[in-house]
């Protein structure tokens, strides 16, 4: 993250070694570039395809993951710009006419664009000049980078303005829900805890916490509960000098073994070998 700015610039290669993501919001709008390959997102249990050559924008608040169906067919790039308007944008005569008709329930979840016209070309070309602002850094490059990012939300609320009447997102219920039941898995994630624990968080039944888990993020509700400790414990692999049994324990996994095991069939590799790669690249 730009440490004067609010703003995230990620480049990304997904092959047999990048895992995809976990379903996840944030208070940002998301700005996806596909250079290679192709994508899948899921958007509040909308899916779709992404292709090379197009931009996704992901509105805030929206839950979202996107991934690769096969790692092993093909390479994948993608580049991302995330920025949340907020920081960026004070005035509030402002705020309110431009920012706030985007933030309605019923906005739209996503939108997406060809980078080669209209307002794919000029959103994709504001993208290039942050992204070389942030590489090069010149004199004075916050304050051409506020302006550049004031040029995306004009386009935005163009699109917005010019695609309302065909591009209708119909507010679901549910994803509060899932979203309620996700946040339980954040919160508690170290603890012992298990289907009934996050179908309650939600206050649904079993079978109905299992059919949303699957409709919004991909996985059963264990699936994503493991997936998240695994995140977790990766984070502590490489932030912190504990040991790997103490890490297993904290992240919620009553026994070493099956996390060791777990580590290795999601990353490719030991939570050890996980540990000594991250250092070499850190020195």
């Amino acid at each position: 993250m730009n440490q004067e700015l609010p703003l995230v610039i990620e480049k990304e290669n997904f092959d047999t070694h990048k895992q995809d993501e976990l379903a996840h919001w944030h208070n940002s709008f998301e700005l996806i570039e596909v250079v290679e390959g192709k994508f899948f997102c899921n958007v509040d249990g909308s899916e779709f395809l992404i292709n090379k050559g197009n931009i996704c924008i992901i509105n805030r608040g929206r839950l979202h993951h996107i991934y690769t169906e096969d790692r092993n067919a093909f390479k994948c790039r993608k580049k991302t710009i995330i920025f949340n308007p907020d920081y960026f944008i004070k005035d509030q005569n402002i705020y309110e006419k431009y920012i706030l008709p985007l933030l309605e329930k019923d906005a739209f979840a996503h939108i997406q664009f060809n980078i080669k016209k209209g307002i794919g070309l000029d959103i994709n070309t504001l993208m290039k000049e942050i992204e070389a602002l942030e590489d090069e850094k010149p004199i004075g490059y916050e304050l051409e980078e506020y302006s550049l990012i004031y040029k995306v939300i004009r386009y935005l609320y163009l699109a917005y303005q010019s695609s309302k009447q065909t591009i209708h997102t119909a507010y679901d219920a549910n994803v509060q829900i899932q979203r309620n039941m996700t946040s339980f898995i954040h919160e508690h994630f170290g603890s012992k805890i298990g289907l009934e624990d996050i179908a309650e968080a939600g206050q649904v039944s079993k079978s109905t916490c299992i059919r949303l888990f699957h409709k919004y993020t991909g996985k059963s509700p264990i699936d994503f509960l493991n997936s998240y400790r695994l995140q977790m414990s990766a984070e502590k692999l490489v932030a912190t000098s504990e040991q790997i049994t103490e890490i297993a324990y904290a992240c919620g996994f009553g026994q070493p073994s099956y996390f060791n095991r777990l580590f290795l069939k999601e990353y490719n590799i030991t939570p050890n070998q996980y540990r000594k790669q991250h250092a070499r690249m850190k020195s």
